[in-house]
């Protein structure tokens, strides 16, 4: 029966895709990985000089005057790729850019896109449901739909999050259209910094868990046994730390 399941699934990965399973043999796929991501961060105020300091000379007037970095974004991909691409700042593999980009791995970055949901006919029915899935978000992250619903939390670079919509929440916010135009999705994921977690989660631990800090010529960040991330973003002896965020996985 073409009625007892309309199912749309969003995969954020390398192929982000929305499929409509309405009977098994009709599939309907949008191809959501793209440039088209809004990427920002607010910069605490006591923070700012410090942060355009490390900008290309372009970049930093912008920064110091509204407190913000804003740029396009890639997913799948990270926050220091897209700015390197940018010109905002330089190779991150080069010389000591890792000690020198390391404030950026302490600010709290927005993902956000927008895309038009087609309206069929034959789904739109009581009871339809959307599955949002994140492959890989790296790391301690929540999720808004349409700036009202959230969705907390991820924390797991690793792990698959799966978030079931009905139709109504993704009809709120200001987004819902009529039947004739179908419905707007607006997604944000909101990453925190995975050094002040880390830190924060051991600080608030009752026992002291090693490494607690690492040689001085690693320039390494500490805690990395309180997130589930890559523990060689955080410094290794053959790797530099940066620490990054962004929606990653392929």
């Amino acid at each position: 029966s073409n009625t007892i399941f309309h199912t749309y699934y969003f995969d954020m990965s390398v192929f982000l895709s929305l499929f409509v399973i309405i009977p098994p043999s009709l599939q309907l796929i949008l191809d959501l990985s793209s440039p088209c991501w809004h990427i920002e961060s607010e910069i605490p105020s006591r923070d700012v000089e410090r942060v355009a300091g490390i900008l290309s000379r372009g970049f930093r007037d912008e920064v110091r005057r509204t407190g913000k970095i804003t740029l396009n974004g890639t997913v799948p991909g990270y926050v220091l790729q897209d700015m390197h691409r940018k010109g905002m700042i330089g190779d991150p593999l080069a010389k000591d850019h890792d000690v020198k980009y390391r404030p950026l791995s302490r600010l709290t970055w927005l993902y956000r896109t927008s895309l038009p949901l087609p309206s069929e006919p034959q789904v739109e029915e009581e009871g339809d449901k959307y599955l949002l899935v994140f492959e890989g978000i790296d790391t301690a992250a929540y999720i808004v739909i349409n700036k009202i619903h959230v969705f907390k939390s991820h924390d797991n670079q690793f792990r698959r999050t799966v978030i079931e919509l009905k139709r109504d929440q993704i009809g709120g916010g200001g987004n819902h259209s009529d039947s004739a135009k179908g419905l707007n999705l607006t997604i944000e994921v909101v990453i925190s910094s995975a050094v002040e977690e880390a830190d924060k989660r051991a600080f608030e631990y009752p026992h002291v868990v090693p490494p607690v800090s690492f040689p001085d010529v690693q320039h390494g960040e500490k805690h990395r046994n309180f997130l589930r991330k890559s523990p060689s973003s955080f410094s290794w002896d053959w790797g530099p730390a940066f620490v990054p965020a962004g929606i990653w996985n392929p």
